[in-house]
């Protein structure tokens, strides 16, 4: 992206800004503008959050399943040339209550959606049943095992920068703790004094809150679909010194709180503020997360600072308050560095091989017997080029760890010994 910006963009915007008009896009919070003027360019978000989000949880959640089911409805009409309701079971469940389980799983990202709806096409569709609630939980619970869960594990058994893998470990660790919390909670918090919670049998743990000023710790697990933003709320309880606090509403992703059995959403008799609660706050478990894996150091003077205070140092280009000319770095916890040391020396294949390979794996599985496993197919899983794929594929089946199968445009499969080793790496089932 810095390449791009810098040495494309950038020029072209220079020379030519009042005869060429770019458009270009971005993932969120991954922007980078270089020597750009930010002010003089008009960003149009397309997330769920930054469509819907900026009034509550209740409109963005109404709001989310109408999107949902014009997506739904469209698709069917174009190309099924049928109604929505001939592929649902309508005898104990409306349209609606599926458009909000496939709003719950898809939060809205339509590649999801396709991939929920294709499980669904397999377990049900294509057995001659229609598609009923159970079939949508499972089919969200195979899209986080399948897709979502294994971005630890590609992470950890791949070759890649230090600094890179590192953070990949402390975001793993914190994810662990946030879904260890929810799973504490579910039973725990009935039996506290809050009329929200103690007359529940099984307290919902889907969503929590995190101070604003953590929000880029979960940049990372929003990013790679573990935890989802869906509102923003006042902080309860804020001190007149912080007494514009904000609270971030996150939603863990529906497929990981069946996997985790944790109850989803709230209860139908409480409103919106039991997200509110107090005990739905987990910047503590954010913040200890964190500290515990690393940390933040001066280079000159030694002083210490939490992780939490990253966002405030960055403002001031991380220089250090305790001295004149220290400047402030990240540092690992070393039991943590040691280990990811490790695991790179031990590392067969690059991040993007494995995920070629999980990629065929899954395709394979889950495709119809007549479609074949293309370049083309794979890149557009992985969001990859189908040239980058037939290299990576050609070099991995000279290794013995790809089949490719005919002519341009190859059909490719796995050897069995790549499947035993992505076994061994609880890639694939």
């Amino acid at each position: 992206m810095i390449s791009f910006v810098d040495v494309i963009v950038s020029p072209i915007y220079h020379l030519a800004k009042d005869n060429i008009n770019l458009k270009l896009a971005c993932y969120p919070n991954r922007i980078y503008y270089g020597d750009l003027d930010v002010g003089k360019y008009k960003n149009l978000y397309i997330d769920m959050f930054d469509i819907y989000g900026k009034t509550n949880i209740t409109s963005l959640e109404k709001s989310a399943v109408e999107y949902t089911q014009r997506i739904v409805e469209n698709r069917i009409k174009y190309f099924c040339e049928s109604k929505v309701e001939d592929y649902f079971e309508l005898k104990n469940n409306t349209m609606q209550d599926y458009y909000l389980l496939l709003f719950f799983g898809s939060m809205n990202i339509t590649r999801v959606l396709g991939h929920i709806l294709h499980y669904c096409w397999l377990s049900n569709l294509s057995q001659g049943k229609k598609i009923n609630r159970q079939a949508i939980e499972e089919a969200c619970e195979q899209y986080y095992l399948d897709y979502t869960r294994n971005y630890f594990d590609k992470s950890r058994y791949s070759k890649g920068v230090f600094d890179e893998k590192i953070d990949i470990f402390v975001q793993e660790t914190l994810i662990e703790e946030l879904i260890n919390e929810a799973q504490k909670n579910k039973t725990y918090l009935r039996t506290i004094d809050n009329s929200y919670l103690n007359d529940l049998d099984l307290v919902p743990t889907s969503h929590f809150t995190v101070n604003s000023e953590l929000e880029n710790m979960l940049d990372s697990l929003e990013f790679n679909g573990f935890v989802h933003k869906v509102s923003e709320l006042a902080s309860k309880g804020s001190s007149n010194k912080n007494k514009n606090a904000t609270n971030i509403i996150y939603a863990f992703d529906f497929g990981l709180t069946i996997f985790e059995k944790l109850k989803y959403g709230k209860p139908e008799n409480k409103d919106s503020k039991f997200y509110q609660q107090r005990a739905f706050d987990y910047s503590h478990i954010v913040t200890a997360a964190l500290d515990n894996n690393k940390k933040i150091k001066c280079q000159q003077c030694s002083k210490e600072y939490p992780m939490g205070d990253l966002d405030i140092l960055q403002r001031f280009r991380m220089k250090c308050d305790n001295c004149d000319d220290g400047i402030c770095k990240i540092e690992y916890d070393l039991q943590l560095s040691d280990t990811v040391r490790k695991n790179i020396e031990e590392a067969v294949w690059t991040t993007e091989e494995i995920e070629i390979m999980n990629s065929i794996y899954l395709l394979n599985k889950n495709s119809k017997e007549e479609e074949k496993v293309t370049a083309s197919l794979i890149g557009k899983e992985i969001d990859r080029s189908y040239q980058f794929v037939a290299r990576r594929c050609k070099e991995l089946a000279e290794a013995d760890y790809v089949i490719r199968n005919g002519n341009t445009p190859f059909e490719y499969d796995l050897t069995e010994k790549t499947i035993n080793k992505l076994k061994e790496m609880n890639l694939v089932k």
